[in-house]
């Protein structure tokens, strides 16, 4: 006799029914093919890796620096990419790259625009030995024509501290800061300290003093990606009050 099985007939342990689902999503669980449960998947943007819903590409107007930004992107902040920032920054940044890691020491792409003679390497990041810009001339005179990299790290503050304490080079790199008593607008983010920035509003600061210092001349392109970067902020405070709101009424 002919037996006919069913899968909701099928006694099957715990392990072997998640592996399982988890097969059925693989199969079924792509944007615009709908799963068992007929729930349809949404499309991330190719460029940012955000949802469709959430993307803010269209907005964006990259421009060109002078100065060579290089993000250290920290593995997290490449998965998590619907609050962060450091990709945004990227994408408006057409002399930019991102090079995703946490201990840069035998990093070879850092390693050799560290080493490229004729160059000025420097980070961004606050510390007792960093070096405010606009005050002590650290950066290379507009006349030298001396190409300027400056390097931004892209992660939580915790994590920002372990990828310096880790990595050797970036430790002897010049340090260099610059002075903001304008508060954080990462308002659905809870930052360590006031003057805390995202590394896109910290991008956008930097740039502002480098048009002061004639370093660039960007004629205020850079307003876009905070432009850019309220909408996102926006928008996620829009959905989590939608998620609050839910919640009380479930």
């Amino acid at each position: 006799v002919r037996r006919v099985f069913k899968l909701r007939d099928i006694k099957i342990n715990s392990i072997f029914s998640r592996i399982l689902k988890f097969t059925a999503r693989k199969c079924f669980c792509r944007p615009g093919i709908s799963n068992l449960n007929q729930k349809i998947y949404r499309q991330n943007c190719y460029r940012c890796f955000r949802p469709l819903s959430n993307c803010f590409c269209r907005y964006l107007k990259p421009f060109q620096t002078n100065i060579h930004f290089v993000i250290l992107m920290h593995p997290k902040e490449d998965r998590r990419q619907r609050t962060g920032t450091g990709r945004l920054t990227h994408l408006a940044l057409q002399n930019s790259e991102i090079i995703v890691d946490v201990d840069f020491t035998q990093n070879k792409r850092i390693n050799e625009i560290i080493n490229t003679p004729d160059q000025f390497s420097a980070i961004l990041y606050p510390g007792v030995k960093a070096q405010e810009i606009s005050q002590n001339n650290i950066l290379p005179d507009p006349s030298e024509e001396k190409k300027i990299n400056i390097f931004l790290i892209d992660a939580t503050w915790a994590c920002a501290k372990k990828m310096m304490n880790i990595s050797t080079n970036l430790q002897n790199l010049p340090h260099i800061l610059f002075n903001n008593d304008k508060p954080p607008q990462f308002l659905f983010k809870k930052q360590p300290q006031k003057h805390c920035l995202s590394t896109i509003e910290a991008t956008y600061y930097f740039l502002k003093i480098c048009n002061q210092l004639k370093i660039e001349q960007t004629l205020r392109r850079e307003d876009t990606m905070m432009s850019v970067f309220n909408r996102m902020v926006t928008f996620q405070m829009e959905n989590q009050k939608q998620s609050k709101l839910q919640k009380f009424l479930s």
